[in-house]
């Protein structure tokens, strides 16, 4: 991978297909990187990865998840160049995005190291089917925001 293309596409959209081979072999540790991609601006390569987290999310059983949001929170928060505090779910979906790529963000994005965004989350779980064990993840959650809203997403 060139430099160029690397600052050009973003870093993590740069390294999209080597983390689909990753998932591919089984790596999900790779995942936190995926959803990075989300925060970038070329559309493309947010629907690619919106794929990549779409179809490992249906593979993915009880322990998976709670791994993955883990993980999540401890990696993608040392991305230091990514301004959570300035972004809102909204911002990680295209336009074309269909609901079932939608409602895969929002899963994801319950996992955020940013309180803002695992608030913004769950309260827009509201408007998908079958998101209740995600909200129900987050009534633990050390932000009282979040366990507020998870709660009375929870009712």
């Amino acid at each position: 991978m060139n430099l160029y293309n690397s600052f050009r596409i973003g870093y993590h959209g740069a390294r999209l297909d080597y983390y689909q081979q990753a998932l591919q072999s089984g790596d999900l540790g790779v995942l936190p990187w995926v959803f990075c991609v989300l925060t970038e601006r070329r559309n493309k390569v947010k629907a690619k990865a919106a794929g990549l987290l779409y179809r490992e999310l249906q593979k993915m059983d009880f322990d998976g998840l709670i791994r993955t949001d883990i993980q999540m929170r401890q990696t993608t928060s040392s991305q230091w160049y990514i301004d959570w505090s300035n972004l809102s779910v909204e911002d990680l979906f295209t336009k074309s995005m269909d609901s079932d790529i939608r409602r895969t963000i929002v899963i994801f994005a319950s996992f955020s190291p940013s309180g803002f965004i695992r608030e913004q989350a769950i309260y827009m779980m509201k408007q998908y089917d079958g998101t209740l064990p995600f909200a129900i993840l987050r009534l633990n959650d050390w932000v009282e925001q979040v366990r507020t809203v998870a709660g009375e997403t929870a009712d």
